[in-house]
């Protein structure tokens, strides 16, 4: 048995150095990716993957390293990946001074890994290292970015950046969706609308009256469009009163086929001011 494993991981060996059209094949376990998007390859060939202990069959699935050059808003950032074809879940361990967090994601790649799958197929061996330069926000992208694997910006209007992941193309129509993180003491999820339903292309930010319109639809004919906007209100902190911000639908619109109705806030109501027939 053990020769026919070791006979197999010679072919496997062989094969990858064919491949001379993804990149140049490097004596170390680590896989590198410039800021051109060359990709030198090789397969982890010092261990075959981890056997997990009877009754965790589950957990047997490579692992992929990914460690990115730079630092991003003095973090330095590495990732776990579960690679499932063009995605996968992630373990984000990020590193400032002597603050350490780990972050979980169920669906996530870097737009340079998600390309490569679907130009080149590839998958990665378990224990693969990449070495990756971040992808920055564009200067022209304020608060959400398409192709940045993850970022800071502030999109609650708070003075203060949120921690960003972009679940890329994981939206409606190849959009990305994303995850925000308030930062205080750790990294924590924010949970409520309009942060569960951030797509590029599909939501707009408002600082002046500090709303966030959100957009989406189910076929041609049914549309919705949801606003946001922030409110200040009082809690305790301990033994203090504290002010905080909370975000409230304030104001939606609704299209059925034909017909339109228009809803805004009044108290703890919705109430419907206006309604038609579109054509």
């Amino acid at each position: 048995m053990k020769h026919i494993l070791l006979i197999c991981i010679l072919i496997l060996s062989a094969c990858n150095q064919t491949k001379k059209g993804i990149g140049q094949i490097v004596k170390t376990d680590t896989v590198y990716i410039t800021k051109g998007n060359q990709l030198d390859i090789t397969l982890n060939m010092d261990s075959v993957m981890d056997i997990a202990p009877k009754g965790f069959a589950c957990f047997n699935q490579p692992r992929v390293f990914i460690k990115y050059k730079q630092k991003v808003n003095g973090y330095s950032v590495k990732v776990m990946w579960l690679q499932y074809g063009e995605v996968g879940k992630a373990l984000f361990f990020l590193e400032k001074g002597d603050k350490r967090d780990y972050i979980f994601t169920h669906s996530w790649s870097d737009a340079i890994l998600y390309d490569k799958y679907f130009d080149d197929g590839i998958l990665y061996s378990d224990k693969t290292v990449i070495e990756l330069d971040y992808t920055p926000k564009a200067p022209n992208e304020k608060y959400l970015s398409e192709k940045s694997p993850f970022f800071f910006s502030d999109v609650d209007f708070d003075g203060e950046d949120e921690f960003v992941i972009n679940l890329y193309n994981n939206g409606s129509r190849e959009s990305n969706t994303y995850e925000v993180y308030e930062i205080s003491y750790g990294f924590e999820l924010k949970t409520e609308a309009p942060f569960t339903k951030l797509e590029n292309g599909h939501c707009e930010f408002n600082p002046s009256d500090k709303t966030i319109t959100i957009t989406g639809s189910a076929g041609f004919s049914d549309w919705v469009k949801y606003t946001y906007q922030s409110v200040c209100y009082d809690e305790m902190y301990w033994n203090v009163p504290k002010k905080c911000e909370h975000f409230v639908l304030v104001e939606s619109y609704v299209i059925d086929r034909n017909k339109f109705r228009k809803y805004r806030r009044n108290g703890d109501k919705l109430e419907l001011i206006e309604e038609g027939v579109l054509y």
